[in-house]
């Protein structure tokens, strides 16, 4: 498909960027990666454009030449500190491989003395808790027959006690020769 030249460029502004198969949108942490690759070597290009321009027509603009010096000097150690980018980068690359390499070869190390310490104290011995191993420890096994179920004994009557309750104190009220106590029923 064949965009309008206009709309390529509204396009290729707004996020989106132009592949074999068309023009494709970016997703928002690709263009910020994108642009932050870009933006320090095309940066870096216009200044040593505008620098070789300026000290080719040096004679026309002598009010500039020392800026021009001085922006001279700023790609110079630009394009040293991106050399040293690149340089540490892949330096960090490399110490990154060796890193990784390094730690696979302990953790191979480390069990293969795990294994030799609880084979000298066996895989039982509570003496494994001082290098961080756990000891193998039996289960407690649940009865294999089940119990018979057996039918639940009553209780046995507490006494009461001869102190009367705060509730009881309060309520009672003294017996006079008119009350009689109420014979409980036979």
């Amino acid at each position: 498909m064949r965009f309008p030249e206009d709309l390529t460029q509204r396009l290729m502004c707004s996020g989106h960027r132009k592949t074999a198969s068309g023009i494709m949108k970016v997703p928002v942490f690709q263009k910020e990666t994108i642009m932050a690759r870009n933006q320090n070597g095309s940066t870096q290009s216009t200044w040593k454009l505008l620098s070789t321009s300026l000290a080719a027509n040096a004679k026309d603009l002598p009010h500039l030449e020392g800026h021009q010096v001085e922006l001279a000097g700023t790609l110079a150690k630009a394009e040293d500190l991106t050399a040293q980018f690149a340089a540490l980068t892949a330096s960090k690359q490399d110490i990154s491989k060796q890193l990784t390499v390094l730690m696979e070869e302990g953790r191979k190390l480390a069990t293969f003395l795990r294994v030799g310490v609880k084979q000298s104290y066996g895989n039982r011995s509570e003496k494994l808790v001082e290098f961080g191993l756990r000891p193998l420890r039996t289960r407690r096994k649940l009865a294999a027959t089940p119990t018979p179920t057996t039918t639940p004994t009553p209780a046995p009557e507490v006494p009461r006690s001869t102190v009367p309750s705060t509730s009881e104190l309060s309520v009672q009220k003294p017996l006079t020769s008119t009350d009689s106590p109420t014979p409980t029923g036979h």
